[in-house]
């Protein structure tokens, strides 16, 4: 995937946690209060939670993870190379 562009810098999700990784892409892990929530990057479907992805370059991307009976949520991060980043999203019931 590559990064989206036109995100507002405020309103970053940031990462609970930060590792070092590859030099030359970095990968998320998307976590969430609710199991097998979907996961979507730039408006591409990736999966369901507990979700790595790995080979990401580099920019801010569009992060959504929803499930039935449950509010979306939307937000914006900021990967950087050689990092491992692990958001955790908290859905609340509709």
């Amino acid at each position: 995937l590559v990064p989206a562009f036109g995100f507002p810098e405020e309103g970053l999700l940031e990462a609970e946690s930060r590792d070092a990784f590859d030099e030359q892409s970095s990968q998320i892990t998307v976590k969430a209060n609710v199991a097998k929530a979907a996961v979507f990057l730039n408006d591409i479907f990736q999966g369901v939670t507990n979700l790595t992805l790995t080979g990401l370059r580099e920019g801010t991307y569009k992060l959504r993870v929803e499930k039935d009976g449950f509010v979306a949520e939307n937000h914006v991060i900021q990967v950087e190379s050689g990092e491992s980043l692990t958001f955790f999203v908290e859905l609340r019931q509709e």
